[in-house]
């Protein structure tokens, strides 16, 4: 069960999670910090929260928030919204997890900002399938997840993703992994929440205890079309909740 909250951290929120389940009454919270800065000297702060929760019957309860401020101007944005994930098995296909999710937000933004991203106002929503697996590479746990969905943005342009992420256990306490983000926004010209984007990330995540581990990721605008090309350091502290056993035991 540790692969799933590492596909969660490799993520950015909008699309986090994988095709694993919390487990019932075990959860997870992943709050980063990060600055992204753009090809025309453009910085922004960047704020993510996420969180799950084990319900049982493979169910998962999902918490997001992102935030960002444009440093030096009176420009900023969030949004913040929940869902469930379903996660599954095909007889077919005994190796692999399945999921299925769907989610609910809530976007504000007071002005018009650089970062398409944070097009659009009010209520929103997504659904996203996840297919992963683990195995064994060089003698060590690894794990592959590859995702496609969609979002509504309320009165802008739609988003379609994919996304696609790997990683692998080093030891014990240190894990590496590495992601590529895809998503399109197509639209009319005028709508200023059209647009086109691929990142690629690495991450890496130290795990200080059974309850904290600090995570460090770095991403990459590859290509984009009315979007910012940026660079991204982003800081998380992962926090675990599990049931705390019986003082008889």
């Amino acid at each position: 069960m540790r692969l799933a909250p590492l596909i969660a951290v490799l993520c950015v929120a909008p699309a986090a999670a994988g095709a694993w389940a919390q487990p019932k009454d075990y959860g997870l919270s992943i709050n980063s910090v990060g600055l992204a800065q753009a090809s025309d000297g453009v910085q922004r702060l960047v704020f993510e929260g996420y969180g799950e929760a084990g319900l049982g019957s493979d169910l998962t309860a999902i918490f997001a928030f992102e935030g960002e401020m444009t440093r030096g101007a009176a420009s900023n944005s969030w949004r913040a919204g929940g869902g469930l994930r379903w996660s599954f098995q095909l007889a077919d296909a005994p190796d692999w997890r399945f999921a299925l999710e769907g989610r609910g937000s809530w976007q504000d933004y007071g002005t018009a900002l650089a970062d398409p991203v944070f097009a659009g106002d009010g209520l929103g929503a997504a659904v996203q399938v996840d297919a992963g697996r683990a195995f064994q590479a060089f003698g060590a746990h690894a794990f592959a997840n590859f995702s496609a969905g969609w979002a509504w943005r309320g009165d802008t342009a739609d988003e379609w993703r994919l996304n696609a992420v790997a990683g692998i256990d080093l030891d014990d306490d240190w894990q590496l992994g590495a992601g590529w983000f895809s998503t399109f926004a197509p639209g009319d010209l005028y709508d200023p929440g059209v647009y086109e984007k691929h990142e690629a990330q690495l991450s890496l995540r130290w795990r200080l205890d059974a309850d904290y581990a600090l995570g460090l990721s770095a991403a990459q605008v590859i290509a984009a079309d009315r979007a910012p090309r940026e660079t991204t350091l982003r800081l998380a502290l992962w926090t675990s909740f599990y049931p705390e056993p019986d003082e008889d035991d």
